[in-house]
């Protein structure tokens, strides 16, 4: 697989011979979401059980729920929903479909603490995947997210960031192959290995496909602003970590500039336009929500926006499918650096990280950005392909590809 900023060479998979038992086998993904369910694990499982079912290797998904029938989402991909809340009983039942059907040889998890219930220390899941694999499943793990840290000094904390640990510990020892989405991650995951199980950097991609459409998106720039304003975009779910990054930087951007407008999407959307104008009314009339939106009507923001403001707790990563979807329509942002970001973001003009440590230091450089039209036009223009190189699901296509051939 090629490394990050290095540009890749094309690749094709193939679809499987009839007589290539390697590449037919079926692969069973565990996932804690699996669509209709809405969320980012969900959107990444979907397109991972596309991608490798065009490459003709069958997929079954093993999702939360306590349906009996199996559902066919098409001729290589099926989706069986018996894992329930993750609890003992559902897991039982699950491993008696699992051994009824055959099914359990080659294991792909898709791992996030929080999702598998449990207040996020579901250790009795993931001594479940730990049987499995000591019963013959070759285990891959994708780390979507590694555990939590150490730093709230508080009794409850310190207890889910041990626990969390510890399932990560038994994770990467039962694992064959581990993936991560963050080179942090890569060298924590490295350091709890007693096996040495490889662990790979495989950044997350963006599940929000380009605007074709950009008429409409410049239709929907006019219900915001006029000609000559700007409007800055924010797109993601509600955090109270990151409504802190958020909401004082923007108050100061629209203080310092009366063109500026700013328009929230996701689900944070009204949340945080009903805190910023109930403190400030008099920036109702340039504060806009675009409220929750299906792809494409997120991928119209994006087109609508001219630029985005995309601050994480932790800094900028490849974790971050929302900074992933912004790059991948084309779209200039700013972010942050923080503890976990990846050299690679101060190597792109499509990625401006702020240096300010205030609220009004990080303003001035966003009213600096949008006073530049020429800076935003060479961030956009570079940050397509800055994401086909280093993030599109392509490449993580590959390397699932080369580890289940290599298994």
């Amino acid at each position: 697989m090629p490394t990050l900023m290095e540009k890749p060479r094309v690749v094709s998979i193939k679809f499987a011979e009839p007589h290539d038992k390697s590449v037919t086998e079926a692969l069973d993904m565990i996932t804690c979401e699996y669509p209709p369910q809405t969320g980012g694990i969900a959107d990444y499982s979907r397109e991972i059980a596309a991608g490798l079912s065009r490459a003709g290797i069958p997929v079954r998904i093993w999702a939360p729920g306590n349906e009996d029938r199996t559902a066919r989402f098409s001729s290589r991909v099926t989706v069986v929903r018996s894992l329930g809340r993750f609890g003992l009983p559902s897991l039982v039942r699950t491993a008696r479909k699992m051994r009824r059907a055959g099914a359990g040889r080659r294991l792909l998890l898709q791992w996030e603490p929080v999702g598998y219930g449990f207040l996020s220390v579901n250790v009795l899941f993931c001594l479940w995947i730990a049987w499995q694999a000591l019963w013959g499943a070759q285990l891959i793990v994708m780390f979507h997210e590694t555990f939590l840290s150490y730093s709230k000094k508080t009794p409850r904390r310190f207890v889910a960031a041990t626990l969390q640990r510890l399932m990560a510990f038994l994770l990467v020892q039962s694992a064959r192959k581990v993936f991560v989405s963050t080179e942090s991650g890569a060298a924590a995951l490295g350091r709890l290995s007693l096996t040495r199980t490889e662990v790979q950097h495989l950044p997350v991609f963006s599940n929000i496909d380009s605007a074709d459409d950009i008429r409409s998106a410049r239709i929907h720039r006019s219900d915001f602003v006029s000609e000559g304003e700007t409007l800055v975009g924010h797109f993601g779910r509600y955090n109270t970590q990151t409504e802190a990054l958020v909401i004082p930087t923007i108050t100061a951007l629209l203080r310092r500039s009366k063109s500026i407008h700013v328009l929230f999407a996701g689900e944070c959307s009204e949340i945080y336009r009903g805190v910023l104008i109930e403190a400030h009314p008099e920036f109702r009339h340039r504060v806009h929500s675009a409220g929750l939106c299906t792809p494409a009507e997120v991928s119209s923001v994006f087109a609508a926006c001219d630029f985005m403001f995309q601050p994480y707790p932790d800094g900028i990563t490849t974790r971050r499918s929302t900074a992933m979807a912004a790059l991948a329509n084309g779209c200039f942002f700013v972010s942050n650096k923080g503890t976990a970001s990846e050299d690679l973001w101060h190597r792109t003009a499509a990625v401006h990280l702020l240096r300010g440590r205030t609220p009004e230091e990080q303003a001035g450089e966003m009213d600096s950005i949008a006073r530049s039209p020429e800076r935003i036009a060479r961030g956009a223009e570079e940050a397509a392909e800055f994401y086909r190189h280093n993030f599109s699901v392509e490449r993580t296509l590959t390397a699932l590809n080369a580890c289940l051939q290599s298994l």
